[in-house]
């Protein structure tokens, strides 16, 4: 799982990727040309001050992580392969644990 770090890469998956709205979050996935998951975060300063923000990226990177390893089968985890997917969280994702949050996000990317 690598990083998306670029503005272009940031900015080509929302004005062409395919847009998931969840209860906790707003996925954007779009299909790269590499054999990895690239991951993005993007939280707004309506989120909360920068504590909030930088703990609701530690919980979106973490439900990731478990969404992909434990939450997903084998032909699912192939199949996003090759995507890049950007993570906007929601206002209820701010307080929502990593038990709410991880169902969520596994079952939103079962549909990318």
């Amino acid at each position: 799982m690598d990083r998306l770090r670029k503005k272009k890469d940031f900015q080509k998956v929302f004005s062409t990727g395919r847009k998931i709205i969840s209860r906790y979050t707003i996925i954007y996935a779009l299909p790269n040309n590499l054999s990895s998951i690239r991951i993005g975060l993007a939280v707004s300063k309506r989120i909360g001050n920068a504590v909030v923000r930088n703990r609701t990226k530690r919980l979106l990177r973490e439900a990731m992580r478990q969404a992909l390893c434990l939450g997903l089968k084998e032909e699912e985890l192939s199949r996003i392969h090759g995507y890049d997917i950007v993570l906007i969280p929601r206002q209820l994702c701010v307080t929502a644990k990593s038990s709410e949050i991880v169902p969520d996000l596994t079952e939103k990317l079962k549909t990318v």
